[in-house]
């Protein structure tokens, strides 16, 4: 099988690269936000790091917009 240079990918080594709770990474896969493979009789996921990237672009927001509460620092 060749995957064009892709990189197969654990559940929680795309956590550790998007920098999130590896729940978080469980979630959009059973979800359908983030494409994922289910293997095995147990279920495990795996991503493909061009499925995880093209999630990265197609999810890339503007920062949110930082509000002035007027909370002073000690």
């Amino acid at each position: 099988m060749d995957l064009d240079g892709q990189v197969i990918m654990t559940t929680g080594e795309v956590a550790d690269f998007l920098k999130i709770h590896i729940g978080s990474v469980r979630k959009w896969s059973r979800t359908g936000i983030l494409k994922g493979y289910r293997l095995g009789d147990r279920g495990d996921w795996r991503y493909l790091s061009g499925d995880v990237l093209a999630f990265l672009q197609g999810n890339n927001r503007p920062p949110t917009e930082v509000v002035d509460v007027g909370i002073k620092e000690r």
